[in-house]
């Protein structure tokens, strides 16, 4: 660690990949202001930092939490474990610290690769959720497998992340289906599992158990609030809610940051 030419500490970080212009390998320094009863190593890939707060965060997803090796199935996606644990702990801080985990999901599935996926739509369903969410890899342009929205998985991470609130994203997508679907728990071998099964090769065979809901078929992303949605997409995120056990505080409708809406 060093003191830059106004005092503040700098520090120092291994790169893997380049970033803003920065070498794809060696050590970097940069500088960041940090509290004199508190120093914060910063080896977090993202960090959002707002005065005395900052906020660490990571692009994984669910569907790279559930693919490591220490978590539910054989990993099949390149990425680290994004839970909020192990954010803090590479942030350097306790969980006393934390005020609020907010858990960011779609408002259906999608995911990379290879892996199980029990909610999966190989149907013009899936198709259309690919189109109009435009789920392509942003570099490779990889198509992704698209699903309906599965409760058991949010409430596995609701649990292991200790979320505390919701953002649903990309509501709008679902427009345009007479029904929309659910999935409450998994049935294997016989079994009904309302959680992940205990193991994953129960787990790869896993068929979905959905409850159905109407859908609404009108455009929603020139709403201005959450009570300008139609009811029946009211319904599907009051639904959401009750499945996972976590209030949802933010809707979104399209890329705009108007068209995220407060929820309540």
């Amino acid at each position: 660690m060093k003191l830059s030419t106004d005092g503040s500490r700098l520090l120092e970080r291994q790169a893997f990949g380049e970033a803003e212009g920065l070498p794809a390998q060696g050590k970097v320094s940069y500088p960041v202001q940090v509290d004199d009863q508190l120093l914060m190593v910063m080896n977090e890939r993202f960090f959002a930092w707002d005065g005395k707060r900052f906020a660490p965060s990571d692009a994984g997803g669910l569907a790279a939490l559930i693919t490591r090796p220490d978590e539910l199935t054989v990993r099949t996606a390149p990425d680290g474990t994004p839970v909020a644990g192990y954010a803090l702990a590479s942030a350097g801080i306790g969980p006393q610290h934390v005020e609020r985990v907010i858990g960011i999901t779609k408002a259906y599935v999608t995911r990379v690769g290879a892996g199980p996926f029990p909610t999966e739509a190989l149907d013009a369903a899936g198709e259309r959720m690919g189109e109009r969410g435009a789920e392509f890899g942003t570099t490779t342009g990889r198509k992704r497998r698209c699903g309906w929205f599965d409760g058991c998985v949010l409430r596995y991470a609701a649990r292991l992340n200790g979320l505390t609130e919701l953002f649903v994203t990309k509501l709008d997508v679902l427009s345009g289906f007479e029904r929309v679907r659910i999935c409450t728990g998994y049935r294997a071998d016989g079994a009904l599992y309302d959680d992940f099964p205990p193991h994953q090769s129960l787990f790869h065979k896993a068929e979905p158990v959905y409850e159905e809901l109407d859908g609404w078929m009108e455009e929603i992303d020139e709403a201005t609030s959450f009570e300008d949605l139609p009811k029946e997409a009211r319904t599907y995120v009051h639904r959401l809610e009750e499945l996972v056990g976590v209030s949802v505080s933010v809707v979104s409708i399209g890329p705009a940051r108007e068209q995220s809406l407060p929820v309540g």
